[in-house]
């Protein structure tokens, strides 16, 4: 997204935050439905699923928190015609 804001115009910026927006969206909507359905269906299955995630994300969390510094950003402007607006939206999707 802030490639597009420091490479593009205002507009296609929008585009992508907004595609962005959407794809959040429709990713977060699918997984609670998916969860809902195993909370409904078993009782079972979602304790298994609790069991084995939780100690997944706690090996994972101390990973983030500590982890290496990333490299500094650094902007390279694109050569050549401005992409369509509907590609914006398709690239923060």
């Amino acid at each position: 997204m802030l490639r597009q804001a420091l490479t593009q115009a205002r507009r296609n910026a929008l585009l992508t935050a907004m595609g962005i927006g959407i794809g959040i969206l429709l990713h977060v909507g699918y997984s609670l439905l998916g969860i809902g359905l195993i909370i409904q269906q078993s009782v079972m299955l979602f304790t298994v699923l609790k069991v084995i995630g939780g100690p997944c994300i706690c090996s994972i969390s101390p990973g983030t928190a500590c982890g290496p510094n990333p490299e500094p950003f650094t902007c390279k402007r694109t050569a050549g015609r401005p992409r369509l607006a509907g590609r914006r939206s398709g690239s923060g999707f």
